[in-house]
């Protein structure tokens, strides 16, 4: 039971935190609000579009920020890390003990990386290497995010 309660809050928290981060970003970047909400595909990218996502492209995003500071640049940075980690707190608060959490964050990338996929495959984008990829970066992120966690589940 331990590892629905981490996965289900934790996948709520994820998708949660990326739509209000994605939201956020393009208002505060000049975008427009009504062309993010023109297609199914948009909105499921919005909720799931991180996990695809190497792992660790966060933290390079924040070397670009010191290289050269721009509100574009602080934004993605920022819905690189805070989503997962959020997610991954949540999950492992949930988790009932540290292999539950574990285990319940290390399937919501996977399955987010699984939606991008099924998106992919229905706008007609079909590529063999997109699905290798974008699995084996929700794999990637499920496993750099889950020790978190495994240690916010404590003993």
């Amino acid at each position: 039971m331990g590892i629905g309660k981490a996965f289900g809050f934790g996948l709520l928290t994820y998708a949660g935190a990326n739509f209000g981060l994605y939201i956020v970003a393009t208002l505060v970047t000049g975008g427009d609000i009504g062309v993010l909400f023109s297609s199914f595909e948009l909105v499921l990218l919005m909720f799931l579009g991180p996990a695809v996502v190497i792992p660790g492209q966060g933290f390079f995003t924040i070397g670009l920020l010191i290289d050269g500071f721009t509100l574009y640049w602080l934004f993605v940075a920022v819905w690189l890390l805070v989503p997962p980690l959020l997610g991954a707190i949540v999950a492992g608060k949930t988790g009932e003990e540290p292999k539950a959490a574990f285990l319940g964050w290390l399937l919501v990338p996977i399955i987010c990386a699984v939606g991008v996929v099924v998106v992919s495959y229905i706008v007609g984008t079909p590529a063999i290497a997109v699905t290798i990829t974008a699995i084996l970066y929700g794999v990637g992120n499920g496993l750099m995010w889950s020790g978190v966690a495994a240690l916010m589940a404590g003993p």
